[in-house]
């Protein structure tokens, strides 16, 4: 699998990267520095524009507004964000309740992991460097 580091800035991005064979893409929103104000329409326009197919990885220090841009692309799109914090799920979770069919046991998947499955939704999945390595498992 082709990977992409974009590191956004306070200046120009280039979407070029959008346009190639890429499966995921990593964003890394950088701190602000002492005097500086970074716009957020930035990283919504750039991730706005990233076809569906293609995984986003938001990656940076806690309380930087990953959570706050996937959920103003979101707005953007005017899609559901279908919220998931992975460190407080289990494994069981993931795969959802087992029902009896005749001589063999069917898992049910949760609602919200079907409703993402059927419709366009913004599926995130926040906190997976505190999940079980089980969770992390299973949503690859």
């Amino acid at each position: 699998m082709e990977r992409r580091l974009v590191t956004f800035g306070t200046g120009w991005v280039d979407t070029n990267f959008m346009q190639r064979k890429t499966k995921l893409i990593i964003i890394k929103p950088q701190p602000n520095q002492p005097g500086e104000k970074k716009d957020i329409k930035t990283y919504v326009q750039v991730i706005s524009k990233i076809q569906p197919q293609i995984a986003v990885l938001a990656k940076g220090p806690t309380g930087i507004g990953k959570s706050h841009i996937v959920h103003q692309v979101g707005e953007r799109l005017d899609m559901q964000v279908i919220d998931r914090r992975l460190s407080q799920m289990t494994e069981g979770d993931l795969v959802g309740l087992p029902t009896i069919e005749g001589e063999s046991t069917r898992f049910n998947p949760p609602d919200w992991f079907k409703k993402a499955c059927d419709e366009p939704v913004i599926l995130f999945l926040d906190e997976v460097d505190r999940a079980t390595l089980e969770v992390r498992q299973g949503i690859f």
